[in-house]
């Protein structure tokens, strides 16, 4: 797409157009020629320096100008730069679902288009790298919702395609020996994958993804040995309720930071068998050497479809780029939407994310979505994309140039911090709901409802407020979520604990009158109270449980999860000792009943009523007409 550059040059009548000092009377006209002359050399000069000043030691945004021969629109596709022959490889992408490759000179600043009859299916949205010679190219999405976990390579001297093994058979065994499908450890078809090869790498990771699930996994292909390696979370060994590592998502931003190490931003977590937020803005750096994952404090805006790439280094100093990215989906209610020159770093070797501007000489690029990225000597390249004030997809090409070290002298922008969404809403209401009022309402009819009726409406009022609060909460939880309700642990113990809940005011019509002093229960009231305290119970142990687990699937601070766990382990304590307590009083009450002083009779045979605070005792071997002493 050619983009009409604006002419910053003077016009004919700009020198005309500049007011001339007046002479002074005193002093001689040559003399003052001389002195407007030297001031106005001071006054460009100072205007140069306050420039490169300015400008110097900053990321800049350089649009390339587009040839007339020039690959079409599209977006999610496979950028890589080989710098043997100082050119770009772009491969695939949508709309359209593409097959074809194409090679950018940098030096001419020409593009061509690869003709090749071998050559990977049309797909979009996978993980591609360039190392060597060889352009990478696995998974993705093509024709027909068809998944892919292929892996080709292209080769940069010849410019052909060549699909590789999914693991390399080994020299000592026959062609009938060898059953790859069977020997080999690969990961599942999918697309919106994150990944790549680092350029002193030999290893192409391949990162969690979507198909009819979103995975947990994180695969490596060696293109020296041709095989896959599964490196975290292979099968189904990790779920969305341990926060020691990211949780399965899709269309997140990755980039490789060292040849071992794997930075992830973002992504989408709602849907597909599981539940969280969508955009998500947590990020995660990747150790395959001590197979671990460490998460890094958040700054930059959620969002999906961004697109990351390593900032090229000339001081040995480690940085990485995010840019673009859709940051305003169904499930957000507040978010700090990001401007069109602003572009995040990350400090990889401290773990500190930046917000930054970056210049530029005229304009930046139009704000966008899935471009594709790849970084060379002189900064990252940046290919198409959708832009998102238009919705049109772009085949513009940028250049972010600058290095590392350049970042540090950037225009700093405060981090991300008025960002809310429907699971925010979601995880306060239940919170009050469930672990506040309704668990405080179980414990007071538990173990405060011996003497009078204060208790009851206690009891009644903490339940009402508790149901409604929970009740909305369902509603934002509904609302959270992007496809496929109820399919996840959480989901469904969520709407059992619901269901257990309303049933209770229902249940409290069909409860029986409570017996009076002398009275024993009547068998209605005795499966009455049997499954109003056992569902209730149940309900609000299951709610706890439920809670605990969202802080997770949440993907919250620790700060957050450490205060609930707190708070949950604090209310454990208070009913250890109230049951303690409870079982010294005999009576089962924390206010006790008074007994006759010939009692024998179990526990079991008392009722406590419910306003008199009198005893209600019965006992078949107990005359009532013998007057007994009450302490």
């Amino acid at each position: 797409m050619k983009r009409n550059t604006p002419d910053t040059s003077p016009g004919p009548d700009f020198e005309n157009s500049v007011r001339k000092k007046p002479q002074l009377s005193d002093t001689p006209p040559s003399h003052a020629h001389s002195s407007g002359h030297t001031m106005r050399m001071l006054v460009c000069f100072l205007l140069v320096l306050v420039l490169l000043t300015c400008t110097n030691g900053q990321l800049e945004w350089q649009e390339i100008a587009s040839p007339v021969l020039s690959p079409d629109p599209r977006r999610d596709a496979g950028l890589g730069y080989d710098a043997s022959r100082n050119q770009l490889v772009l491969f695939g992408g949508r709309p359209g679902t593409k097959d074809d490759t194409w090679i950018f000179n940098i030096s001419s600043g020409t593009w061509r288009s690869v003709n090749t009859i071998t050559h990977p299916a049309a797909r979009f949205s996978f993980v591609s790298g360039l190392q060597g010679d060889y352009f990478y190219v696995s998974m993705g999405e093509g024709l027909d919702r068809l998944f892919y976990n292929d892996i080709w390579r292209f080769s940069l001297v010849t410019e052909t395609w060549e699909e590789l093994p999914a693991q390399k058979k080994p020299d000592h065994l026959s062609a009938s020996q060898w059953d790859e499908k069977t020997m080999a450890t690969m990961p599942e078809a999918r697309y919106g994958a994150a990944g790549g090869i680092h350029s002193q790498g030999s290893s192409l990771f391949v990162h969690q993804g979507f198909s009819t699930r979103r995975y947990f996994d994180t695969f490596s292909y060696n293109v020296l040995n041709q095989s896959w390696s599964a490196e975290y979370c292979a099968g189904s060994v990790c779920n969305p309720y341990n926060p020691s590592y990211p949780h399965a998502r899709c269309l997140h931003a990755g980039a490789m930071a060292a040849p071992h190490q794997l930075v992830v931003f973002g992504g989408c977590m709602s849907g597909g068998l599981t539940g969280g937020p969508c955009p998500s803005g947590d990020s995660w750096i990747y150790n395959s050497q001590t197979n671990s994952w460490t998460r890094i404090d958040g700054c930059p805006t959620p969002r999906v479809y961004g697109t990351m790439a390593a900032i090229p280094s000339s001081d040995g100093s480690r940085r990485l780029v995010l840019y673009g990215g859709v940051e305003e989906l169904r499930q957000v209610l507040k978010t700090s939407v990001s401007e069109a020159d602003e572009v995040s770093v990350l400090d990889p070797d401290g773990l500190v994310w930046y917000r930054q501007k970056a210049t530029y000489l005229t304009s930046p690029p139009a704000l966008r979505a899935s471009s594709s990225m790849a970084t060379t000597s002189t900064g990252v390249y940046m290919f198409g994309g959708i832009l998102l004030e238009s919705g049109d997809v772009t085949n513009d090409l940028w250049l972010l140039s600058g290095t590392a070290a350049d970042t540090t002298t950037a225009r700093m922008l405060p981090c991300t911090k008025h960002f809310a969404n429907w699971i925010l809403l979601h995880g306060i209401f239940m919170t009050f709901g469930w672990g506040g009022f309704l668990t405080w309402g179980a414990l007071i009819a538990r173990y405060f409802n011996a003497k009078g009726k204060l208790w009851f409406k206690f009891h009644v009022s903490f339940q009402v407020i508790g149901l409604v609060l929970a009740t909305i909460g369902t509603v934002f939880a509904v609302l959270s979520v992007q496809s496929q309700h109820f399919m996840f642990a959480h989901g469904i113990i969520g709407i059992v604990v619901m269901l257990l809940g309303l049933l209770q005011p229902f249940n409290a019509f069909f409860r029986g009158n409570r017996p009076e002093v002398g009275q024993s229960r009547t068998l209605r009231r005795k499966i009455w109270e049997f499954i109003h305290h056992f569902s209730g119970r149940i309900a609000v142990l299951l709610a706890l449980i439920n809670i605990s687990l969202g802080v997770f699937l949440a993907v919250v601070q620790t700060t957050l999860w450490a205060l609930w766990y707190a708070y949950f382990a604090v209310l454990l304590v208070l009913v250890l000792i109230a049951e303690i307590f409870r079982g010294f009083t005999k009576e089962g009450r924390l206010h006790p009943q008074v007994r006759p002083s010939n009692d024998k009779t179990p526990e079991a045979n008392y009722e406590v009523p419910e306003s008199t605070g009198k005893t209600n005792y019965i006992n078949p071997g107990y005359d009532s007409k013998i007057s007994v002493k009450e302490d």
